[in-house]
């Protein structure tokens, strides 16, 4: 079980990633992938707070925890 103080920390990481995907998307932008790299290892380091707090079952990650970028060009690996 986790504190309202941890679950309110958690939810407020939550908003932070909607309001950035919210404003990169808005008024018809494109959501480019440095940007959406960036949205899905912060939900990944989110799941890992939640996990470490309830001890629970993580998710699958959504990204690696490590890439490379080579000549502008996103490598994934694991």
């Amino acid at each position: 079980m986790i504190t309202e103080a941890q679950a309110k920390d958690l939810r407020a990481s939550l908003d932070l990633v909607g309001k950035r995907q919210a404003d990169d998307t808005s008024r018809g932008k494109v959501l480019i992938y440095s940007e959406a790299i960036y949205l899905a290892s912060q939900l990944n380091d989110i799941d890992d707070r939640f996990v470490s707090l309830t001890h629970g079952s993580a998710l699958p990650p959504l990204i690696g925890a490590r890439f490379i970028i080579k000549d502008n060009e996103v490598i994934m690996s694991r």
